[in-house]
């Protein structure tokens, strides 16, 4: 996926970093952990 050139390089690889705990998480059946995970992620950016 890309990312907007606007965003700051730290942003991007924080949210790749989450993006693949909650993909690890949803196949672990973790719904409830992938979503705080989610939250944190959409905070990110709002």
């Amino acid at each position: 996926m890309e990312m907007s050139d606007s965003v700051p390089a730290d942003k991007i690889e924080k949210a790749e970093s989450l993006i693949e705990e909650i993909e690890s998480l949803l196949k672990e059946n973790e719904n409830t952990k992938a979503k705080g995970r989610a939250e944190k992620l959409n905070k990110l950016f709002n």
